[in-house]
This record gives structure tokens, C-alpha cells and sequence, in this order.
């Protein structure tokens, strides 16, 4: 009996075959499908404002915007300028402004900053930003455009005042300018109500006076130009608001009024004798006690400190005013002269060695007593 081999069922060869193509296209779209984090999670990114060859004259505000995946995370954007191949000024971070869906699945995100253009060079700039997130965690490459700046110099005039009238010299002083393209300074000069011309032209930048000389006095008006170079290659110009002066002679730059001070250093009321008077109120009555003003036998008087001005010897601070009139020295005569009821004031000038004499004296005296009384006590006889 003969046995024949088994062969698959067609059908099932047909089921096989399908079943391996199936897996294989699973495996090629599973591989080849981006995740959040894959190549399709940012799609475009760059600068919104200033738009390609926009000029700007001044400081202005860039505007940059990343289009990625809603579930997407974006960490920074970070701007620059750039003129050439050399960045200019330090890299900028962005501040998020909105964000607006643009698709299935997708935002657009803005992010803004102020860019200061005071101490750039007019020129042809490009300007770009970067994006970081998990993606770009070092930042993506930088995309962008070129702009334009053209701006003007600032011109300021600090002061223009009269030096020397007598000379006719008048100093003008600007504020220096922080344009890194200055061509020069003009000084311009009008007089009265002419029209202005250049008188002085400097190109140092940091040169901010000038001394003018005037033809002649009058009234005149001063103002200063400042020229700096051009995005095109040309010259830009501005001009501050004209200061008047009026030269005229005299010294106008010196203070006026030079002289002796006046007030306590000045001179003082004197009295006939020559002596200064002492400040204060004067005492009233019959009975009051008079000023001495000189020496007498009875008694000293000193006078108040305050030297005559003629003395040489006199001292700056007898000649101050303390505004303390000095105690009067009462001369001891007058008053023993004076009415009925006044007091006896003694010398106030009597050394402490005068004052000792009549101690000593009565000190003697009563020791000598005492002696005679002894001798008395033990010589009964001679006592009788």
C-alpha cells in the first residue's frame, strides 16, 4: 500500500504570505513615525520683526516665533545680531508674548525683546534667533535676516556761558556722543538774530569744549553739530537747540560783590576813650554800679576781653562775637562811694598771697598771746 506526502493547503500558503507582509509593514511604519521628541516636534522658527531689509533708526523691538507640537515644550529662544561672520553684543534671551494653534497638533509661539542700537555702527546687521528644548537642549542653528540701521547721531549742548567779558571769551560744552562712527563736531555761532556759522570743528570723539572768541560784544547764540556716517555710506547729522550768552564787558565769570565781610569780623562800635563797648543792655538807676575803665588805688578793674582793633598782639579769637556779653569787673571804690543800701565788692583780682598776710598775722599774734599767759601761770610772783 503506497502512502502519499502531505502538502500544505494552498489557502494556507496564500494566509502565510499575507500574515509576514503585514508584520513587516507594522515594523516599517512603527520605526519610521516621529514621536513628540523626534524631528517633527519643532517645524520652523525665526525672526517676525523688523521684516527682511527693514530699516530701523533706533532701538527697536525684535519679535522671533517657533511653530512646534502642542505637547511640545519649548525651555528658550535666544536672539543676535550679527554683521558679517562676528556676532555684535551679547546673545539675548526672549520673552514669551502669546502663542496661536496653526494646525491639527500645532502652535505658534511669539517671543519678544529691546534691542538698543545707541552704540552700534550704522550698517547692514543680520538678526536671528535659536531655539532650545528638549529637541535642541544646546539650541538649534540660528535662522534669520538681515535689517538696516540708520540712525542719527544726538546732539546736546551742556551750557555756553560768558568766560571774560573783557576778552569776549565764551566756553561752550557739549555732551560726547556714544556714536562708535563719529565723524566730528561742529561748534556753530549766531549773532542776535543771523544766521549761524561754523566756528569750531572737532573730530575727536572725545572732545566736548571750546573757548570762542567773539568779534566784538553783543548778544549771540550758540549751538553744536554732530555727524556720523550712514548705513549707504553717507553722513547723518543732528543738531541741539541753540543756548544764548550776552558778552559784555566786565569779568561776567568772576562772583560779584568782593569787599571786607561784614558781620562779626567787622569793626565795632567804639567809645570815646578808645575802648570797645560791651554789648548788652545797660542797668538802670541811680544806685547801679559803674564800669571801671581804668586802674585806681583802691582796686584793679579788668576790662572785657575784647582787644582794640589796633593791637597787634590781639588774638582771632578775641576779635569773634559769641554773642555772650562778658562779665563786667566792679571796681570796689565806686561802690564804696555809691548810695546808701549798695554792696562792698572786693577786688576780684586780690592774689591768694595777699590773702594770706592777715591769717599769719593773727596766727603770730594769738601764739604770743599764749606765751604770756604761760609765763604768767609759772612766775605767779613777777605777775603781781
Amino acid at each position: 500500500m503506497t502512502t502519499a506526502a502531505a502538502l500544505p493547503h494552498p489557502l494556507l500558503r496564500v494566509l502565510h504570505g499575507l500574515l509576514a507582509l503585514g508584520l513587516a509593514l507594522a515594523a516599517t511604519w512603527l520605526v519610521g513615525t516621529p514621536s513628540p521628541a523626534g524631528a517633527q516636534a519643532v517645524t520652523n522658527w525665526g525672526v517676525e520683526s523688523p521684516g527682511p531689509g527693514q530699516v530701523v533708526a533706533g532701538a527697536f523691538t525684535l519679535t522671533g516665533f517657533v511653530e512646534a507640537l502642542q505637547d511640545h515644550r519649548v525651555d528658550a529662544v535666544r536672539s543676535r545680531l550679527r554683521r558679517g561672520d562676528q556676532p555684535v553684543g551679547p546673545v539675548r534671551n526672549l520673552q514669551r508674548t502669546g502663542d496661536a494653534p496653526v494646525g491639527p497638533g500645532m502652535r505658534r509661539s511669539t517671543w519678544t525683546t529691546s534691542v538698543d542700537t545707541a552704540s552700534l555702527a550704522n550698517g547692514t546687521y543680520v538678526v536671528e534667533v535659536s531655539v532650545v528644548s528638549a529637541l535642541h537642549p544646546e539650541g538649534s542653528p540660528w535662522q534669520g535676516h538681515q535689517i538696516i540701521i540708520d540712525a542719527p547721531p544726538v546732539a546736546q549742548l551742556e551750557t555756553a556761558r560768558v568766560t571774560d567779558g573783557d576778552a569776549r571769551t565764551v566756553e561752550v560744552r557739549w555732551v560726547r556722543s556714544s556714536a562708535p562712527d563719529l565723524i566730528r563736531y561742529v561748534v556753530q555761532r549766531a549773532s542776535g538774530g543771523g544766521e549761524f556759522a561754523d566756528v569750531h570743528t572737532a573730530t575727536s570723539a572725545d572732545a566736548t569744549t571750546h573757548v570762542d572768541t567773539t568779534p566784538e560784544h553783543g548778544a549771540y547764540r550758540y549751538r553744536v553739530k554732530v555727524v556720523r556716517s550712514g548705513a549707504d555710506g553717507g553722513e547723518r547729522e543732528a543738531v541741539s537747540e541753540p543756548h544764548s550768552v550776552d558778552v559784555k564787558p566786565g569779568a561776567s565769570g568772576r562772583p560779584e560783590g568782593d569787599g571786607e565781610p561784614s558781620g562779626p569780623l567787622g569793626s565795632r562800635d567804639q567809645d570815646p576813650d578808645g575802648d570797645a563797648a560791651a554789648p548788652g543792655p545797660r542797668r538802670s538807676g541811680t544806685s547801679a554800679p559803674r564800669l571801671s575803665t581804668g586802674s585806681r588805688p583802691g582796686g584793679r578793674a579788668r576790662s572785657p576781653n575784647v582787644a582794640a582793633p589796633g593791637n597787634p598782639n590781639s588774638t582771632f579769637e578775641e576779635h569773634l562775637d559769641y554773642g555772650v556779653s562778658p562779665p563786667p569787673v566792679w571796681d570796689s571804690e565806686d561802690l564804696a562811694q555809691g548810695d546808701e543800701g549798695t554792696l562792698t565788692v572786693f577786688d576780684r583780682e586780690m592774689s591768694a598771697q595777699n590773702a594770706l598776710v592777715p591769717v599769719a598775722g593773727g596766727l603770730v599774734l594769738t601764739l604770743f598771746g599764749l606765751h604770756i599767759v604761760r609765763f604768767l601761770r609759772e612766775n605767779p610772783d613777777q605777775a603781781g
